[in-house]
């Protein structure tokens, strides 16, 4: 009897062919890189919270001051502001250097005699700070009593002495003719005359007069004003 037929043998798998489940293993893990490099991408591009504030540290030292730097342009003035109220008056300053000035006037009136006769009330003082010149002017009226045939003849001046009528430049003259009718004249004479101030302090001044010829109790100064102008040197 013959015998049985054996099976035939299962042909052997090609090589190199990996199985079916190895290749989807490689995909996933292929997949699963590509992922973690996305969430490593995702987790630089976009910053997380931010964190609690850290305590203060400790004030450092001041460092040493720097070198001035230059000055700035000068800005735009600004608006002006209102006026605020007049403050009190304050005391009143020592004299300057400028011109001084004092001012006399009287209308007493004083013979003339026939010698350098003062006109007692006409004098003027003035107080100058310093060295300098004092211009004194007098405008003097006279009263005179003039008799026909009779030449008159009446000196003024001003001086800083009283007894002092100098037959100078500086001397004013009234003169009546003869030949004039008898009556009473009432000529107005200006005369003028610088002093030198040697230092500060005060200066007085006069009027003075004489009738050189035909004097009589009715030749009078009538009235006089002075003023007295400091000019400092």
């Amino acid at each position: 009897m013959p015998a049985p037929p054996q099976p035939m043998p299962a042909p052997p798998m090609p090589m190199g062919m990996p199985p079916a489940g190895g290749r989807m293993g490689m995909g996933l893990s292929a997949a699963a890189v590509v992922i973690a490099i996305l969430a490593l991408i995702l987790s630089l591009a976009v910053p997380g919270p931010l964190g609690a504030t850290g305590a203060p540290g400790a004030t450092g030292t001041t460092g040493a001051t720097g070198p001035q730097g230059p000055t700035g342009a000068v800005g735009p003035q600004g608006l002006v502001g209102d006026v605020g109220p007049a403050g009190p008056a304050g005391p009143a300053g020592p004299a300057g250097a400028g011109t001084v000035m004092a001012a006399n006037a009287t209308l007493d009136k004083v013979t003339i005699g026939s010698l350098c006769t003062q006109y007692t009330t006409a004098e003027i003082t003035i107080t100058v700070p310093g060295p300098g010149t004092i211009v004194v002017t007098a405008n003097v009226m006279l009263d005179i009593s003039h008799t026909a045939g009779t030449r008159d003849i009446a000196f003024v001046v001003v001086h800083d002495t009283t007894n002092t009528c100098l037959d100078d430049p500086y001397l004013g003259i009234f003169v009546a003719p003869a030949g004039l009718p008898s009556d009473t004249y009432w000529p107005s004479i200006t005369v003028s005359r610088p002093f030198s101030a040697l230092a500060a302090g005060d200066y007085t001044f006069y009027v003075n007069g004489r009738m050189t010829i035909g004097q009589n109790a009715g030749d009078e100064f009538w009235y006089a004003n002075m003023v007295a102008v400091f000019y400092p040197a």
